[in-house]
């Protein structure tokens, strides 16, 4: 009979004990960070603008896929396999994409020219052949049909050959700086 009221007593004691323990201890959950979701996504805004620049601090809104989530230079980012941008537009009448990138002279050495094909909704809006590193712009009108008001219009290139990277296998394509839509009228 002791050893029940010892074991009873113990029991009891190390019930309040884990109680107090939990209630002393315990506080809410800290809050995911601004960026990220319960699941590890971006969290996002819609895009606002027809053209971000890879340095707006509200570029996540429109990368999709395929850009790299590191600025260098305060101005560029990397682009992988197939980049791919959604921009939220006003109007589709008169409007051109325009996209502003480089060819990396290092990459350009293994690969050599690099054939460029740019998408709007999944529809090949022009191709752009590149025989020499440096900067360039892609303009091209684009007709209205192709374009979106009422939902995202989404923006892919695809640039080949890609470089591969010896130590991640990481597919390196182009160095975007801006891409988006004007007004078919303005000048590059």
């Amino acid at each position: 009979m002791i050893c029940y009221i010892c074991l009873h007593k113990l029991m009891r004691y190390l019930l309040v004990l884990t109680a107090s323990l939990t209630l002393s201890c315990s506080k809410a959950p800290a809050p995911a960070p601004a960026t990220q979701s319960s699941v590890g996504m971006k969290v996002r805004s819609n895009p606002t603008k027809a053209m971000v620049s890879m340095s707006d601090p509200a570029v996540d809104d429109y990368i999709v896929k395929d850009v790299s989530d590191t600025l260098e230079a305060k101005t560029w980012r990397w682009t992988y396999d197939r980049p791919e941008l959604r921009f939220q537009l006003k109007q589709v009448i008169g409007q051109k994409l325009e996209v502003h990138f480089s060819v990396a002279e290092a990459t350009f050495k293994t690969t050599g020219p690099v054939t460029i094909n740019f998408f709007v909704n999944n529809k090949s809006v022009g191709t752009m052949k590149v025989t020499k590193p440096g900067d360039q712009v892609f303009s091209k009108a684009v007709p209205a049909d192709l374009l979106r008001t009422d939902d995202f219009t989404d923006v892919a290139i695809e640039a080949r050959p890609f470089w591969t990277s010896s130590t991640d296998g990481r597919h390196l394509t182009l160095i975007l700086t801006q891409a988006g839509f004007l007004d078919a009228a303005s000048k590059p």
